[in-house]
């Protein structure tokens, strides 16, 4: 069984539906594929910056999965919805399945959610998704060393999501904005970029390097327009 975390959550759904196809297992319940579609759209929607439609698939996806009964199938899409609000700079507690408050989370989501709030100490490394294993045993101590570790996280949203976590615990610094900005630019993720971006400004502002600024603000304000639905390039 695949580690949770939102890459292999995706994944997990996709080779399921793929097994189905081929007729080498039994047909996969209406309500998992449903989900499993919707939680793709959502995670497009939401990180190209489509808010309304991606409300509204998570809403269903949600719904679907709710259907049966179990709260830990529900409690990974909400999961999901906070790792990829971490990967635009949002750090706002993660929420939990509003049906089942009470219900506590499996080993492996509670070790999952614990390592999106940044609390990493006493988070076991076998737990957590592979490509977050060594992130916990680079504490303060070892910030100098948290660059390289992002770097060779292979999967662009898991680098994002680690390098957001690792700013809010204080061990990133103005490589690693730099390092999620161009990630999240090579996938034209709007709504990550464009967070990254702003505090990376704010950055190149406190260090008085008005050239950086100004790129910045011009990159800024390409992406901003590109969410209006208006949107044209200058000739």
């Amino acid at each position: 069984m695949k580690r949770p975390g939102i890459a292999a959550l995706m994944a997990m759904l996709a080779s399921t539906l793929l097994l189905s196809a081929c007729g080498s297992a039994p047909p996969v319940p209406h309500w998992q594929a449903n989900a499993a579609s919707l939680m793709g759209n959502y995670q497009a929607d939401w990180l190209e910056g489509r808010e309304i439609l991606a409300r509204r698939e998570f809403a269903l996806a949600v719904r679907a999965t709710a259907a049966t009964g179990d709260p830990a199938r529900v409690a990974r899409l909400y999961l999901v919805q906070c790792a990829l609000r971490r990967a635009a700079l949002d750090w706002s507690p993660c929420a939990h399945d509003a049906a089942a408050p009470s219900a506590p989370l499996p080993p492996q989501e509670a070790a999952y959610a614990r390592f999106l709030d940044g609390d990493w100490a006493g988070v076991q490394d076998s737990l957590l998704p592979p490509q977050y294993a060594a992130l916990p045993g680079l504490d303060q101590a070892h910030a100098d060393r948290i660059d390289g570790a992002l770097a060779a996280i292979a999967d662009p949203l898991s680098r994002l999501i680690a390098a957001s976590v690792a700013l809010k615990r204080g061990q990133g610094d103005a490589r690693t904005l730099r390092l999620a900005s161009d990630t999240a630019a090579q996938q034209g993720w709007r709504r990550p970029l464009l967070a990254w971006l702003k505090l990376r400004l704010a950055e190149a502002r406190e260090r008085n390097d008005a050239g950086e600024a100004a790129l910045l603000a011009q990159r800024i304000r390409l992406v901003e327009s590109s969410f209006s639905p208006n949107f044209s390039p200058k000739e």
